[in-house]
């Protein structure tokens, strides 16, 4: 058996370029760009971590432990799956009118 790596982060060389901090789904896994990637080129996905990711506000608080997930059009996490798909779920409680709320990944 031999280890290779602590995977925090796999290796991706996507089709389209991407920006650090885009969010990638590779069939059931998901990743967060590290850097900027160019189309074609060798990269690499943060596939554990907390992120601050851009949310659909509410009408009322989200609490900590809440399913989210990622609306690929709206470039945004919220509670219901509406086409998206699970992302990860709150780590702390989510005011209402917050933009933006801090997301456990799921794996």
């Amino acid at each position: 058996m031999t280890r290779i790596s602590d995977g925090k982060s796999i290796d991706h060389r996507p089709e389209a370029a991407l920006v650090g901090g885009d969010v990638v789904q590779l069939g059931e896994l998901i990743g967060i760009a590290a850097s900027s990637i160019g189309a074609g080129e060798l990269g690499s996905l943060s596939i554990t971590g907390i992120y601050e990711l851009p949310r659909v506000a509410t009408l009322s608080p989200v609490p900590a432990g809440t399913r989210l997930y990622w609306n690929t059009a709206a470039q945004q996490v919220r509670t219901t799956a509406g086409g998206g798909f699970l992302i990860g779920y709150t780590i702390e409680l989510v005011g209402k009118l917050d933009a933006t709320c801090r997301v456990l990944l799921r794996q």
